[in-house]
């Protein structure tokens, strides 16, 4: 594609401004993952198997520009040339800075709609160029987000209105779905067609109740009773998704003329959403009802019913063999009848209560084996995230979750087990946790089944796990019956999913009723681990826990435990588990004050070492030390220390500075002792109020910062991030102004590592 560029006599590249910019933007990749097809681009898939199409192809003929004061009508956005290779440059830029997290190409796509739709944005304001683009246009832009998100925006109500006042019947039967006998939804192309937007027809259902006002033709139950109810009406975006939104635009500074803005969009999209949003609401905590409740129709379908649907598959998939054997073209030809008079049928019917009559999809009032395979899936899940506090793809993932021989056994007397589980978020690969005996059972079940849908297809010459690598052999892959293949050769992946229609809503009907109100997330297994392992031992340590959820703080780890009164009585876990409930949090609020103590108790010890390292005048740099040396005079003009050891001394210093104010924190490039001042008049990362921000620190701000504490030990963590600067400056994954900004960041840090070895020196004559 950098072919579409080419040197003029002066040796500048030179192109056709609405024909090459989206070709030449190639002309700026530095990342091997993405690549530009006319139309259209590429990227590879990080999630992708290895039996699936390693990219994702994104067609930019499905995205439109609307009318406006000078186009009439609806245009597709491909072109302006120039629009689409901003998206692209802005994409290649993200990746560059995602690596390879697991929902890169998630966010991309995210990204690219969120694009697409800003451009529709600047269309309808008649902005024809990035470069006439204001700072005044972000900031209605924002507030309407939050409002009515993407739809006020856009405006796309009165749009689409407008446009029905004029086209009528005509435009309505163009935006809806329509067949013989049915009248669903609106068409999946029909509002970019028609007004020129990109909000999606899922997004428009809301719209849905006006559009039929104005058709004419027939209507079916469904649009009858779409008509007869209240019109859907349009929600602000949450935090989370206004945080999203604003960081993808975010993607449109620093890129190259003129695919880019001169300005930062949004300077701090997380406080910016926080501000315009209502408080974000926390996953809940399961009760102690519920809780036990679904663990209990785990076990039941672990232990009572799982062995016989293992068994039922085997024999549906030997049937199939069988009629393999007998040259039969249709394979499942003989399942049905197999099912009606199989032992096994009729002995799990009589364990579960419940009809069992069909392959795939039960009939009225029964279940089918396809809907007690995933029934079981379910259990298995919430087992294995609720005894081992791990996160749904952890567990899920058609890539990244259990997979066959996941599990080991270490001692099978003492029932010690071992199991490796990737973790998503922190360490972004796989890592070794010790399991219980009945995460071990749950593996080994859903391996005979896989093993079960594995020997059928090699027998039947299709893909197996000996084709896959190890890691993929995935525990939660299905395939689907029915009469003509037997067993379909397609693998599917069961997804936990809680809604009326979801494949765990039999699970859930089993263990809550038929009328439970309960919808849990994926998330509330995790948080149900941590609180019942703060519960179940009187004096837990909040270490284990951490570590065993795998985050990187204890803060983190303390989100996750905490159950505090505010919660509802339902919610309250301590007000359920049993008569010593009570008791067990009263014993569990002293260790939190415990481990409170323990952490000021460090901090103390820390403030006395540093205090006896300035007092004795050992090497030491930044600005606190000489602050702590004039003050050390100045008390001891006054107070007589002349009685005193030198710990002593430095321990009434430490008593003093902490009425003051000032605490520890430990951070890469030294110690800052600002504390819990909230105005401080000598930091070097204060606000125009004088309100420290401590997110602004960096090596070369704090150096001389009066509250700033260094030695020779955090010297060797910059000459550490110094090497790793150095190393990234080699990499051939930079962009032009990245690789500027990186090597302005090494003359700076350089310059600071000289200061502080000039300042160590210095001490270390004087000592």
């Amino acid at each position: 594609m950098k072919q579409s560029r080419k040197r003029g006599a002066d040796g500048a590249f030179s192109f056709d401004k609405r024909t090459d910019l989206y070709l030449a933007c190639a002309d700026y990749f530095v990342h091997p993952d993405i690549e530009l097809l006319p139309n259209a681009f590429k990227i590879r898939k990080v999630d992708a198997r290895s039996d699936e199409e390693p990219f994702k192809t994104v067609d930019f003929q499905q995205f439109w520009l609307p009318p406006n004061s000078m186009y009439g009508e609806p245009q597709l956005l491909r072109i302006r040339k120039d629009f689409l290779g901003t998206i692209v440059l802005a994409v290649e830029k993200y990746i560059r800075q995602s690596g390879d997290a697991k929902t890169r190409n998630a966010r991309v796509i995210f990204s690219v709609n969120t694009l697409v739709k800003f451009f529709e944005y600047i269309w309808l304001k008649n902005r024809f160029e990035l470069s006439a683009v204001i700072p005044q246009d972000f900031d209605y832009l924002v507030r309407a987000l939050a409002r009515g998100g993407w739809h006020e925006a856009l405006n796309v109500r009165n749009r689409l209105e407008s446009a029905l006042s004029v086209g009528g019947h005509q435009l309505a039967s163009c935006l809806l779905s329509l067949g013989s006998n049915h009248l669903q939804g609106i068409r999946r192309t029909a509002l970019g067609e028609q007004i020129g937007t990109n909000v999606a027809a899922r997004e428009a259902a809301i719209y849905l109740k006006q559009i039929l006002q104005h058709y004419r033709g027939p209507l079916n139950e469904y649009a009858k009773n779409v008509l007869a109810n209240d019109e859907g009406s349009v929600h602000g975006m949450n935090y989370s998704m206004l945080r999203q939104t604003l960081q993808a635009i975010n993607l449109l500074i620093d890129l190259p003329a003129p695919y880019g803005i001169s300005f930062l969009p949004f300077n701090n999209p997380v406080a910016l959403s926080k501000k315009l949003t209502s408080p974000q609401n926390t996953t809940r905590n399961l009760g102690a009802v519920e809780a036990g409740a679904l663990i209990a129709e785990g076990y039941k379908w672990l232990y009572s019913f799982g062995g016989d649907i293992v068994a039922l598959i085997q024999g549906l998939c030997s049937q199939v063999k069988l009629a393999h054997e007998q040259r039969r073209e249709v394979l499942g030809h003989s399942l049905e009848g197999w099912l009606e008079l199989s032992d096994i049928r009729e002995r799990l019917e009589e364990k579960i209560g419940v009809e069992i009559d069909g392959l795939d999809i039960g009939k009225p009032g029964c279940y089918s084996v396809r809907e007690l395979l995933l029934t079981l899936m379910t259990a298995c899940f919430v087992l294995t995230a609720t005894m081992n506090g791990r996160r749904r793809d952890e567990i899920l993932h058609r890539k990244y979750g259990l997979h066959a021989g996941f599990s080991e056994v270490i001692d099978e007397d003492l029932e010690i087990f071992r199991g490796l589980f990737y973790i998503e978020k922190t360490i972004k690969d796989y890592d070794t946790f010790y399991i219980n005996k009945t995460t071990r059972e749950v593996a080994l079940l859903l391996e005979m089944i896989q093993k079960s849908f594995d020997d059928l297809n090699g027998y039947l010459g299709r893909p197996t796990f000996s084709d896959m690598p190890k890691r993929e052999r995935s525990l939660f892959g299905y395939h689907r019956f029915s009469r003509i293949e037997g067993v379909n050769e397609t693998r599917n992946w069961f997804v936990f999913e809680s809604t009326r229609d979801g494949p765990a809503t039999i699970f859930l009907r089993f263990a809550l009723g038929e009328d439970h109100f309960l919808v849990p997330k994926t998330h509330m297994f995790r948080r149900l681990y941590a609180l019942v392992f703060m519960y179940q031992h009187e004096i837990p340590s909040l270490q284990a826990v951490s570590q065993q959820l795998r985050h990187d703080s204890l803060g983190a780890t303390q989100i996750y435990v905490n159950d505090p009164i505010m919660r509802s009585e339902t919610e309250q876990i301590r007000n359920k588990l049993d008569a010593s409930g009570r008791d067990r949090s009263k014993r569990f609020a002293p260790h939190v004050l415990g481990i409170k103590k323990e952490i000021a108790l460090v901090s103390d010890e820390m403030m006395i070492e540093k205090m006896l390292t300035i007092i004795k005048g050992e090497p030491v740099s930044g600005g606190y030390p000489n602050l702590i040396k004039r003050f050390y005079k100045l008390v001891s003009s006054h107070v007589d220390f002349s009685r005193l050891t030198v710990l002593e001394r430095a321990e009434r210093l430490v008593h003093i500075v902490k009425q003051r104010g000032h605490a520890p924190t430990s951070k890469r490039e030294g110690i800052c002792m600002v504390g819990s001042l909230s105005r401080v008049s000598g930091a070097r990362c204060k606000s125009k109020e004088g309100i420290p921000q401590k997110e602004l620190a960096s090596a070369s701000k704090c150096s001389k910062c009066a509250y700033h504490f260094h030695s020779n030990a955090y010297l060797r963590n910059l000459n550490e991030d110094l090497d790793e600067m150095a190393e990234q400056l080699a990499g051939p994954h930079l962009a032009d102004l990245e690789r500027k900004n990186l090597e302005v960041s090494i003359l700076d840090l350089e310059a600071t590592i000289q200061f502080h070895r000039d300042r160590l020196a210095t001490c270390g004559e004087q000592s």
